[in-house]
This record gives C-alpha cells, structure tokens and sequence, in this order.
C-alpha cells in the first residue's frame, strides 16, 4: 500500500465509522492529533472493515485497542494512538469521560466542563438538597433545575448562538468548529481558540491534497461544511 492508496481508503471508511470519525483517523495519521475514538454501529464491524483498520494502522505506524461494549447499539469503540504507551495507561473499560477527554487530547477546560455534566438522577437529588437547604432559596433551586434540563451540547449551542448575535462569532468562524472533535467550554476564549484549531487543520488537509496532488481533503471538508449547514 503506497500513501496514495492509503489517503484514498479514509473515503471508504464513511460508510462504517461516517465521515467525522473518518476524518478524526485521518488526522490522527497526519500526526495533527495524538489519539482518536472511532465507534462501530452494529453490523459494521466486517471483514472488509478490520482489513482497512489493520492495513491504515500498519502503513501509519499507529497503534489501537478494540473495546466491545455489552448492551450497546454499536458493535465496538476503537481506540487509536500514535504510540503504544499512551493505549497502555489507558483502560477503556474502566474510563470516565475526563479520562477520554485527556486521553484524546483534548483541551483540559474543555474536558472539565463536560465531564462535569451530571445526570438526571444527579440533578434531581441536587435540586432536592437545595430545595431543603438554608443557603439555597427556592429561586435558585429552580433555576439550577431549569439549566439542568439541557444538555452540555445544547447550552453550548446557546451560547454560540449569543455570541453570533452579540457579533462576537462570525457564521465563517462557526463553520470552522465543525472542524474540532470536541466541545468547547462555555467562554468566548476558549471558543476562538476552537475556531483557530478549526483553521489550522482546514490548512493541514490542503496542504495534504497541494503537496501530494490529492483530492482526498476536499472531499472530507467539502461533506463536514454540507453537513453543518
């Protein structure tokens, strides 16, 4: 397998992984990241598949784990990285989502931020505490319920949205954290530091496609901006 070929088989992993987590592995062999996580949907999981994980992991010099989930809606989560140490500190089983966060590389704010999301059992026993707390009033209870009531990735959108209304985030710059694996946090500097990274890995995929004259780039930034629209 020679690089060309190699590049050209991230356009066949779409209709096992879809494209965001083709692209992720892509970037990963581009050495623009330092882990990725690919998930499996059921039925997935093929002959043909495994073969293009081997033959990418091997021509990449990566290295990864698959870690099948009991009762799940997806065949298997992968876990990839560039050196076997990293994979062997890190116990899929046992993993929280902070632990997958730092494991990815993601920004440790923006790790934090979502890992701190409780759920819903949490939440009501929360408000509950509050609701019979001398500290807390009744307002506040009620408004910590309210909040609660979205997810991180919906109080995120919120947030993007005001900072589009407050000119504070432009529509080109939004498109750009399509771009980034995870969420930022929930402040504008962390969110213009997203859409930085947004912009260097837009030119770290032209430049594969310029110095190598390739396609293969245009074609994942091409279906990543059709399908933030």
């Amino acid at each position: 397998m020679d690089d060309e070929e190699a590049f050209e088989t991230f356009t066949e992993l779409e209709k096992y992984i879809g494209v965001e987590d083709s692209l992720e592995f892509l970037m990963l062999a581009l050495d623009e990241r330092p882990a990725a996580l690919i998930t499996v949907f059921h039925g997935n999981l093929t002959k043909e598949f495994r073969q293009h994980l081997q033959d990418l992991t091997e021509h990449f010099g990566l290295e990864y784990v698959v870690h099948k989930e009991r009762e799940s809606v997806f065949d298997a989560l992968i876990y990839l990285a560039r050196d076997e140490e990293r994979l062997e500190r890190f116990e899929p089983g046992e993993a929280s989502k902070k632990d997958i966060g730092l494991f990815l590389g993601y920004p440790e704010k923006a790790v934090e931020a979502f890992s701190l999301e409780l759920s819903t059992r949490e939440n009501f026993r929360k408000f509950s505490e509050m609701m019979s707390s001398d500290e807390k009033t009744e307002e506040e209870a009620m408004e910590f319920l309210e909040n609660a009531g979205a997810s991180y990735l919906e109080r995120f959108e919120a947030f993007i949205e005001e900072l589009l209304e407050e000119e504070k985030l432009s529509d080109e710059e939004r498109a750009y954290l399509r771009l980034v694996p995870y969420t930022p946090a929930l402040d504008e500097a962390s969110v213009m530091k997203a859409v930085e990274r947004g912009r260097e890995r837009e030119e770290a995929l032209k430049q594969l496609d310029e110095e190598n004259d390739f396609d293969i780039s245009s074609y994942f930034l091409e279906k990543i901006k059709r399908s933030s629209n």
